[in-house]
């Protein structure tokens, strides 16, 4: 349903700051991955941050199946995955992906919304790699022998402290 409302609507990404950024890029290439194993196929809603969209308002209509009238709905984040689900129809079957929509009528929040939501800061690769458990477990044990050396196994960690907590190393 999605692509099909894509491929009819030619203003849907009038409040997208971005537009596709092609097949070369990571994220592409990490759905595709996702999308070609069938027990991450069904977990793709997890993997994928989805889309984020605004409208002017959105209201139930039916009940079983559950359908709502969304009026001047707008695709503000995610026009990756869109671009995704696009060119790959062929192999979505009942996929599921993540959709956030947020009803309102300012023009001035939902410019707001499209900034901000585009404009997180960006996870390093070192940073994944402080949820792996001998990481964690490095961690812990640094704090609990070593109580003078601060272990950052996070971008930025020893900075973000509070400068009293600081100075303790």
């Amino acid at each position: 349903e999605l692509v099909n409302t894509i491929r009819k609507d030619s203003t849907i990404f009038d409040y997208n700051v971005r537009q596709a950024l092609g097949k070369s890029q990571k994220p592409f290439q990490e759905m595709e991955d996702t999308m070609n194993d069938p027990k991450r196929k069904q977990q793709f809603w997890k993997f994928n941050n989805g889309i984020t969209a605004v409208c002017d308002s959105f209201k139930k209509i039916g009940i079983n199946p559950a359908s709502y009238e969304i009026k001047n709905f707008k695709i503000v984040n995610g026009r990756q995955t869109t671009y995704f689900l696009e060119k790959n129809e062929d192999i979505l079957g009942d996929t599921v992906v993540g959709l956030t929509l947020h009803a309102t009528d300012d023009d001035d929040e939902k410019e707001r919304i499209s900034r901000y939501t585009n404009t997180q800061t960006k996870v390093s690769s070192i940073d994944l790699h402080t949820i792996n458990p001998r990481v964690e477990a490095l961690e812990s044990q640094c704090r609990t022998r070593y109580k003078k050396y601060f272990f950052e196994g996070q971008t930025n960690a020893f900075s973000s402290l509070p400068i009293k907590d600081q100075r303790n190393y």
